[in-house]
């Protein structure tokens, strides 16, 4: 037999460095019907994402590294995302950002061994849709 059990994980905190880049996509799925008096009409029918892509790096030396080794801070926010509970972003420096999302995806690659050096890529859907 087998079984697959869901908990609830104590609360953790994950950082990693500030993003280099951030993408913000607010989508809306919009209908349009053109009439033949020429008259037309629109429909918000709802908003189909809510979306932030966030990349940056990670270095293993001590003027950019918050804590740990970098692969730790990056399998910490995998394992965020695999829970699948909403996260909530902080200090980040446009603060509207701030806010709480859901992970869809976290991606990494490693550039170099020494000093350890990695990219990465993390895809937020807005929580509160």
């Amino acid at each position: 037999m087998y079984a697959n059990v869901g908990y609830q994980p104590d609360e953790i905190e994950c950082t990693l460095n500030n993003p280099t880049t951030a993408s913000f996509n607010h989508t809306r799925n919009v209908k349009m019907l053109n009439f033949w008096s020429g008259n037309r009409e629109v429909y918000s029918l709802s908003r189909s994402n809510k979306t932030l892509v966030l990349t940056g790096e990670e270095f293993e030396h001590g003027s950019t590294c918050t804590h740990g080794e970098p692969c730790n801070r990056m399998t910490c926010v995998r394992t965020m995302g695999l829970n699948g509970e909403p996260v909530t972003l902080s200090r980040l420096n446009f603060t509207p950002l701030n806010r709480t999302f859901r992970i869809l995806s976290f991606g990494w690659r490693k550039i170099s061994d020494n000093p350890a050096h990695y990219s990465w890529i993390l895809q937020l859907e807005d929580n509160n849709l």
